[in-house]
């Protein structure tokens, strides 16, 4: 298709397209034109798109944006010019994807697809390695989690072996203890440096064995290795010899026991006490102990020599009374008979006092336990309320919770520091109410406090109104309960035509009625239940189901024994006879009794009830009818058969000696009894 196009140069003038020429946003172009302006006019029923004609018939592509994000798509339409008027509503001629963007870190731009290495510390223990991953820039994001750009193993430390340093991997030699004695050995480690730790236990850096130790004999030095002479004695009787021996020193050990320097023989009968010699016949005062103790006597004997023989046993040659001793109290000497105060602990609790007592020293025994020279009262503890120091005896509010259902209030208590302990429970310093909740109704969001409009149907009959309420959002409940947001109004239906009913071939309209019966027939003695069943619409009320019920015929008088009921035969021609009279018995509601005795009656009982002869379910008529008088003799009961009659069947009609016909030769000839109206009653005496 040709576009023909008329070019119309203004000088001066003012042009304005006419509206119908330019459709839509064409008219953009119907602008006043400067002098000199060169106007392109498009043929009738084509369109303008963004500075473009598109003929009539033809189609461009247009897009919803000029611009997506990167990874995104542009979305495009054909929109085609007709009459006119353009379809679609795409309103740009192109669309470009942003280019991705770059990520930065640690201050390093990262373009998009790039990877760098990143460590998860800047610097690890010694003996550990530098943990790293690879963070990928995607479009701005940085994938990975570490945050390091590089990553250093620290030194190995070194340790500290006393006061002298051991680098890292060195060993030192250390002993077990700084001196042994004479004769042993010292025993030593190494102990090596490994990142500050030193292994092994050895804590002395040198070792010495000590010197050999001298002796000691009566007050002389002997020395290692040397040898003393020793006396058992130091005097022996007139005529004995002294006793001697070598005792060796070896390592502060003198061989021996003998105890003596020197030895010589006494003159007749002198004694030596605590190294002082007693004449013969000479005395002694001797003391049983060299001390005794403050408070206590000094014990003394006589001890006389008897020619080298000292008698009594006390030993000392003087006695003193001790002075009373001191006590030590923390490093201070308390005198006999002073006190001091002492306490049990060094310092005590806030808010406790201090417990002292009297502690006298008593000859070196001090009273009490308290301990302490000293005491003093703590001062009282802070409290900590989520990391605000709260001072002993300030108060901070605390919230039972940080924040509140909507339309509820924030709790709060005042809490106190109390050495340490914080009163209440409450554990959050600030407390906000939330924000109401919006509520939802088919999709629709309801801002709380706002209402909608709900229907209890969204459809109901012809002729019938639509039920509304109006649902309040309160706090995300939506009130009321009708769930549909709209409601129309059906078209009225024309009224269908009823429909019939139908049972047993017989077809019944809406409406009617038909009698049925509850059943084909009911025994005898007993009436036909009838009912009325409507008709509505097809649906047949009621359950009776048969057209007709009749009543069953009387049933067949059982025939008694041979022996005793054959003689009744003529009794039931005659009831057979009389069977309309009977009939108009029972009509008038009675039945009249046979003017038989009574023990025909006992065995005419009606074979309905299913009884034997004679059967009855009072006892006492059962005896009277059944039984002779007690003071005859027994005899056979009237209705008892013999035995040799059991099992055959009362007017056999196969037994040939039964030439004449029996009463039951007519039980074919059913006698219809007619049911008795709803108003007679049977009688029965």
């Amino acid at each position: 298709m040709l576009l023909t196009r008329k070019i119309i140069t203004l000088v001066g003038l003012a042009v304005t397209l006419c509206s119908n020429f330019i459709p839509e946003k064409a008219a953009a172009a119907t602008t006043t034109a400067a002098p000199s302006a060169i106007i392109i006019i498009p043929d009738d029923n084509s369109c303008y798109f963004n500075g473009q004609v598109v003929q009539d018939g033809e189609s461009i592509t247009a897009y919803q944006n000029s611009t997506v994000a990167y990874g995104t798509q542009c979305i495009s339409e054909k929109r085609t010019c007709s009459a006119a008027k353009l379809s679609g509503s795409y309103q740009y001629a192109s669309c470009v994807a942003d280019q991705p963007a770059s990520c930065l870190f640690n201050g390093q731009t990262v373009a998009n697809g790039q990877a760098i290495v990143a460590y998860q510390n800047s610097t690890v223990a010694y003996g550990s390695q530098c943990a790293a991953e690879t963070r990928i820039c995607n479009n701005g994001v940085l994938s990975g989690s570490a945050n390091y750009a590089a990553c250093s193993v620290d030194q190995p430390a070194s340790c500290l072996f006393n006061g002298q340093t051991v680098a890292n991997g060195q060993s030192v030699s250390a002993f077990v203890t700084s001196t042994v004695g004479y004769g042993e050995s010292c025993q030593s480690e190494q102990r090596t440096c490994n990142n500050g730790v030193l292994s092994g236990s050895a804590n002395y850096a040198a070792c010495s064995v000590d010197q050999p130790a001298s002796c000691l004999f009566n007050g002389q030095t002997v020395a290692h290795g040397q040898l003393v002479k020793a006396f058992q004695n130091s005097s022996v009787a007139y005529g004995s010899s002294c006793l001697s021996q070598d005792r060796l020193c070896n390592n502060g050990v003198l061989s021996g026991a003998y105890q003596y320097g020197a030895c010589s023989v006494d003159q007749p009968a002198s004694c030596l006490f605590n190294g002082q010699t007693i004449a013969n016949g000479q005395s002694v005062n001797a003391f049983a102990t060299s001390t005794v103790a403050y408070g206590s006597s000094c014990q003394s004997e006589q001890r006389t020599c008897n020619n080298g023989v000292l008698s009594g046993s006390a030993s000392y040659a003087s006695c003193s009374v001790d002075q009373p001793a001191s006590c030590l109290f923390n490093g201070q000497t308390i005198a006999n008979g002073q006190s001091v105060n002492a306490f049990a602990t060094s310092t005590v609790a806030y808010g406790s006092s201090c417990q002292a007592e009297q502690r006298t020293c008593n000859n070196g025994v001090l009273s009490g336990s308290a301990s302490y020279a000293s005491c003093s009262v703590n001062q009282p503890a802070s409290c900590l309320f989520n990391g605000q120091t709260i001072a002993n005896g300030q108060v901070v509010t605390g919230f039972a919770a940080s924040s509140v259902a909507y339309g509820s209030t924030c709790q709060s208590e005042q809490r106190t520091c109390n050495n340490g302990v914080l009163s209440g429970s409450a554990s959050y310093a600030s407390c906000s109410v939330n924000q109401p909740v919006s509520c939802s109704f088919n999709g629709q969001p309801v801002a709380h406090g706002q209402s909608v409009l709900a229907y209890l149907s969204s459809s109901v009959p012809a002729g019938s109104s639509c039920k509304s309420e109006q649902r309040l959002c309160d706090n995300g409940a939506l009130s009321g309960s009708y769930a549909q947001s709209s409601c129309t109004v059906q078209n009225p239906t024309p009224n269908p035509t009823p429909k019939s009913c139908s049972i047993n071939g017989v077809v019944v309209a809406s409406g009617k009625s038909i009698k049925l019966f509850k059943s084909a027939s009911v025994p005898y003695g007993s009436s036909c239940a009838a009912e009325e069943r409507l008709c509505t619409d097809g649906v047949l009320s009621g359950s009776a189901i048969y057209q007709s019920c009749s009543v069953e015929p009387k049933p067949p008088v059982p025939v008694p024994p041979k022996d005793e009921c054959d003689k009744n035969v003529d009794r039931d021609h005659k009831e057979h006879h009389d069977h309309g009279k009977h009939l108009g018995e029972i009509k008038h509601g009675h039945v009249r009794k046979n003017h038989k005795d009574k023990k025909d009656d006992d065995c005419d009982k009606d074979k309905h009830h299913h009884k034997k002869p004679c059967e009855h379910k009072d006892k006492d008529k059962h005896d009277k009818d059944c039984d002779h008088d007690k003071n005859k003799n027994e005899v056979k009961k009237p209705c008892d058969k013999d035995k040799k009659d059991e099992g055959k069947k009362p007017c056999d009609k196969n037994d040939k000696s039964q030439k004449d016909k029996k009463p039951c030769d007519d039980d074919k000839k059913k006698t219809t009894v007619p049911a008795p109206s709803s108003g007679s009653v049977l009688k029965k005496k």
